[in-house]
């Protein structure tokens, strides 16, 4: 890494890849930006990926996606089809080789195209938001076929204006979608807005907003769609910009509940980034006097089940930029870190703590003898002994049932 790469300005993980995005990386041109893949057990770097047709300003890598097979990497600067039209290169992971360089089928200048990305199976979601002051419509968002490449449809909105930024976020599970637009005047100005969508049709179901929308809030910075939650942040809401994350549900987009950080604490910007796997949603907080948190929480409960840090705050800054949750593990950007040198950027890894009676897997009211050979009859090819659900039983699930082995469940 090198200084003002901004690695770690976008994470995301499979449970056995992570991808990180240093989106004003030099290797390709000065701020064509790359993306790294890595063995998340053991950290070992696996492809650096460069963009095909990669130029200077391109900002790749200022968002990036991973599903099972193939990695996204967004670059929103690319002029392909004019000045800031954008473009997404998607690479095979086990190769690192590029297989295709995504455009919209009617992309047009400053629209941004791969300013936001997401994996859901075989397709991509990708916002084109015409960003800031440059933008020149309502945002757009396109949904791609990731085994051919192929656009599947165009998503857009009928109640979406002029600097909406609708495309500023995109999140999805199965066939409902969420798409922020921070744009959204009706809570006021930049009070910002979300859609949910059915990707079936590209129908949108409802429009999402604020029950306590504020001027500059900026609902639908970030967002995210698991199981049976859709979250939106608005992470400028509040006093000194704490920010709020709001939960709907993914049907009918019903206000469930929403989540602040502690009015005391030195957070700043909780919900600048969100993920969300299963029960658990990952919140990072990116600002403030200190040098930005992250936060597991309990979908159902709001309650907090752990807090994350850098280890050295001296070098941190910006910490929560981005984050990432899969299984029992939690990625988080921090594109200024300078561990390597100024805003190099840095990237984290963190282990959910986990209930020691997780490690129960039999159900026999104890951690002993036989849930141990569970997991070494599971391990590398099963997952009956998955202790933290990241979907394979591996020395991370051996070391959990050791750690509470002889518990009383």
């Amino acid at each position: 890494g090198q200084a003002q790469d901004y690695f770690g300005h976008a994470v995301d993980t499979n449970g056995q890849v992570v991808i990180v995005g240093a989106y004003q990386n030099d290797l390709a041109g000065t701020d064509a930006g790359a993306a790294y893949l890595y063995d998340f057990q053991t950290g070992q770097l696996l492809h650096t990926l460069i963009m095909s047709n990669a130029a200077e300003g391109d900002q790749a890598g200022y968002s990036v996606a991973i599903g099972e097979v193939f990695a996204a990497v967004g670059v929103w600067g690319a002029d392909d089809l004019g000045d800031r039209s954008g473009a997404v290169c998607v690479f095979d992971i086990a190769s690192g080789d590029e297989v295709y360089r995504l455009t919209a089928s009617d992309g047009e200048a400053r629209a941004s195209l791969g300013w936001s990305l997401a994996i859901d199976g075989s397709r991509l979601l990708v916002g084109a938001p015409h960003p800031f002051h440059w933008g020149q419509g309502e945002g757009t968002a396109y949904l791609f076929d990731l085994d051919t490449g192929a656009e599947l449809r165009k998503i857009t909105s009928s109640e979406a204006e002029w600097f909406d930024m609708f495309g500023f976020s995109v999140a999805m599970d199965g066939d409902r979608a969420v798409i922020g637009a921070i744009g959204d005047d009706d809570g006021g100005n930049n009070a910002g807005a979300a859609y949910l969508v059915d990707l079936t049709g590209g129908v949108q179901v409802t429009k999402l907003t604020a029950h306590d929308a504020t001027v500059e809030s900026l609902f639908g910075w970030s967002s995210a769609v698991c199981d049976d939650t859709v979250l939106v942040a608005a992470p400028s809401s509040g006093d000194l910009d704490l920010g709020s994350v709001y939960r709907f549900e993914p049907n009918t987009g019903n206000y469930l509940s929403d989540w602040v950080p502690i009015a005391s604490s030195e957070v700043r910007n909780f919900g600048y980034s969100l993920s969300c796997d299963g029960v658990i949603a990952a919140v990072g907080a990116f600002y403030g006097p200190t040098a930005g948190a992250a936060y597991a929480v309990d979908v159902a409960t709001s309650q907090v089940v752990a807090q994350f840090g850098p280890s050295d705050l001296s070098f941190a800054d910006r910490f929560g930029v981005d984050i990432a949750i899969h299984g029992g593990e939690v990625v988080v950007g921090d594109w200024q870190a300078d561990i390597v040198d100024v805003n190099a950027g840095a990237a984290f890894v963190f282990d959910l703590p986990v209930e020691p009676c997780v490690a129960d897997l039999n159900g026999s009211g104890q951690v002993d003898l036989a849930d141990l050979n569970i997991v070494l009859a599971a391990f590398g090819s099963g997952t009956s002994g998955d202790v933290n659900g990241d979907g394979v039983t591996d020395l991370t699930d051996l070391n959990l049932v050791l750690a509470a082995f002889g518990t009383a469940c």
